[in-house]
């Protein structure tokens, strides 16, 4: 499991994703107001493979 914070910021953070075995990304502008992203990878894999991923607003 891994998690990233943000600072807040002036431009928009994105995430993007990488398909293994081809040369597909996915990427996404995250909203306004997005304070963390959480992944959590799938330990059947050598590599990281995502299972499933969230992002939390921040509190205020």
């Amino acid at each position: 499991m891994a998690t990233w914070v943000f600072e807040p910021a002036d431009q928009r953070y994105w995430v993007a994703c990488e398909y293994g075995g081809t040369s597909a990304t996915a990427a996404r502008e995250l909203p306004i107001g997005v304070a963390a992203c959480t992944v959590e990878y799938d330990p059947a894999f050598s590599e990281p493979v995502m299972k499933r991923w969230s992002c939390q607003p921040s509190k205020h």
